[in-house]
């Protein structure tokens, strides 16, 4: 999908319908707010190596009002074993089902880890990896940070898309 389409699909989506880790349904609204929404999985070991920098990134920008979402979208993750595994990793944050994948085909993400940041007028200010290395002492590159950054300061993100590298987002087969 061309970064175009996406950025249509995000103003098409000022809410993010998703499930709590209680299974209730949890709407998001996007407007008005910087988002980042952080894809994750319970399994994949590439992302499984950025737990403790959804950590860090959640601690410094959610106290600065950013809205960040961390967003499981694979079917073959149901709701227990995602709540289990963010309890064990001691995540900061509540991480939400997306049953069905409608979030992640809404905002294009494939992989996990994949961040999207949505700039206070909903469009989509850079989609992409989470930095540049899956081993945190060879990060050169901090994608997410730098983009959080200049939307906070209400400039463009310096890098709107990065190739992410990860695990491929398993979704339920639509029928034909």
């Amino acid at each position: 999908m061309f970064l175009p389409a996406l950025l249509m699909a995000a103003a098409l989506a000022p809410v993010l319908p998703l499930r709590a880790p209680d299974g209730k349904p949890a709407q998001f609204e996007t407007a008005g707010r910087v988002t980042a929404v952080f894809f994750i999985s319970t399994i994949c070991p590439i992302g499984n190596d950025y737990n403790d920098r959804f950590s860090a990134l959640y601690r410094e920008y959610q106290a600065r009002g950013v809205q960040l979402l961390f967003v499981n979208s694979n079917i073959n993750e149901p709701a227990g074993m995602v709540a289990k595994h963010a309890k064990d990793v001691q995540f900061p944050f509540p991480v939400h089902k997306d049953e069905g994948a409608v979030v992640a085909d809404v905002l294009a993400a494939e992989s996990t880890p994949l961040v999207v940041i949505l700039g206070r007028d909903g469009q989509v200010a850079y989609r992409g990896a989470v930095d540049d290395a899956r081993n945190a002492a060879r990060v050169t590159r901090h994608y997410t940070r730098e983009a959080l950054e200049a939307v906070l300061a209400g400039r463009a993100a310096p890098v709107a898309k990065t190739k992410s590298f990860g695990c491929v987002i398993k979704r339920p087969r639509k029928s034909t």
